[in-house]
C-alpha cells in the first residue's frame, strides 16, 4: 500500500509521520516527535543559534529513517524558520538530509494544514476553532467542514518564555506581564474564536498527559480527550508558579518541555477565556496529518 512521510519542523519540536490511506482516512504507520528547540534565541537574536541547528539536524537524521519505506515525502518549516535571518542555511542542510524540499509556510498555510490534520478522527460536528500553540507562534483557524478563516499571532511557548519568564520560578510580575501580552495578541483573533475549541500540538497534548498522569504517552488516550476550561486554568496557574525542576518531575511531563510549558499553558488558558469556552478538546493530529492528507489526496 502506498505510504507517505511528512515532517513538521517547528520552533520547539520536529515531528515525523509515516502514513497510508485506509478507508478514506489517514492512518499512521509511524509517528514520532523529538524536542529540539530550534527557535531557542531567535526572538532575542533574530537568527538560529548553531547549537539549536545542530540539535535539529541530528533529529532529522534520526527521523529520516521513518521515511525509507515510503514513496513520497514532504516537509514544512514554521515560525522559527519564518523569522530567522539565517533560515536558508539551515534549510539547505536539512533538505540534504531529508532528500526533499522544505516549504517554509506562512501562518495562514500552517493554520489550514492544522485544521485538516487536527479535525481528523475526532467526530466533532458544527463550527469550531482549532488552536495550535507552537513554540514561536499560535495558529487559530475557524471552520465547519473545512477552514474558513485563519489568523496567526506571534505568541508561542518558547518565544514568551524567553521574553517574559526569566526567573525560576517566575515572579508574579512576570506572569502578569505575560498574560497582558497574550491578551493583547489574542484580541486580534477574538472574531474567529468559537466556544467549541479543539487544541493541537505539544503544549496541549502535554496538558492532557499531565491531566491523565500518563507516564508513557498514549496517542489513543490523548486524541479526543476533553479537559474542562476551569481545569486548564488551574493547571496553567500551578505550572507558572513552579520551578522548572519541579515541573520536570510531574508525571506526564517530557523533560525538554518543562521550561516552555508554563508560558504555553497560560496562552491556552487565555484563549479559552477569550472564547468563553467551557472545555478543550485535545487533538494529536496537526500539520503533519494535514500534509499527509494532501499527499494522499484525501
Amino acid at each position: 500500500m502506498d505510504a507517505v512521510a511528512t515532517f513538521d519542523i517547528g520552533t520547539n519540536s520536529v515531528l515525523c509521520l509515516a502514513a497510508e490511506l485506509r478507508d478514506g482516512a489517514v492512518v499512521a504507520r509511524d509517528d514520532r516527535c523529538i524536542i529540539t528547540r530550534l527557535g531557542e534565541g531567535v526572538d532575542v537574536h533574530g537568527a538560529l543559534q548553531p547549537a539549536a541547528m545542530e540539535r535539529t539536524l541530528g533529529a532529522l537524521r534520526e527521523l529520516s529513517a521513518v521515511a525509507r519505506a515510503t514513496s513520497r515525502r514532504a516537509a514544512v518549516g514554521t515560525s522559527a524558520l519564518r523569522d530567522a535571518t539565517n533560515a536558508a542555511d539551515f534549510v539547505r542542510a536539512a533538505e540534504e538530509i531529508l532528500g526533499c524540499p522544505i516549504e517554509v509556510i506562512s501562518g495562514k498555510r500552517e493554520a489550514e494544514l492544522t485544521f485538516a490534520g487536527a479535525s481528523a478522527g475526532l467526530g466533532v460536528r458544527g463550527e469550531r476553532t482549532i488552536v495550535d500553540v507552537g513554540g514561536g507562534s499560535t495558529e487559530i483557524v475557524r471552520g465547519t467542514v473545512g477552514p474558513e478563516e485563519a489568523v496567526s499571532i506571534d505568541i508561542g511557548s518558547v518565544r514568551l518564555t524567553e521574553r517574559f519568564l526569566r526567573s525560576d520560578p517566575p515572579t508574579e510580575a512576570e506572569i502578569t506581564t505575560l498574560r497582558s501580552a497574550v491578551r493583547a495578541e489574542v484580541a486580534r483573533a477574538t472574531h474567529i474564536l468559537r466556544p467549541e475549541i479543539v487544541g493541537v500540538a505539544g503544549t496541549i497534548t502535554t496538558l492532557a498527559a499531565l491531566a491523565l498522569k500518563m507516564a508513557d504517552y498514549d496517542r489513543a488516550r490523548v486524541h479526543g480527550y476533553v479537559i474542562a476550561a476551569s481545569a486548564v486554568r488551574e493547571l496553567a496557574d500551578r505550572l507558572a508558579r513552579m520551578k522548572v525542576e519541579d515541573r520536570a518531575a510531574l508525571v506526564g511531563m517530557p523533560e525538554r518541555r518543562a521550561l516552555p510549558i508554563a508560558a504555553g499553558a497560560l496562552i491556552v488558558a487565555e484563549l479559552l477565556d477569550a472564547a468563553r469556552a467551557s472545555r478543550l478538546i485535545v487533538s494529536d493530529g496537526g500539520v503533519r496529518y494535514g500534509l499527509a492528507a494532501e499527499l494522499l489526496r484525501v
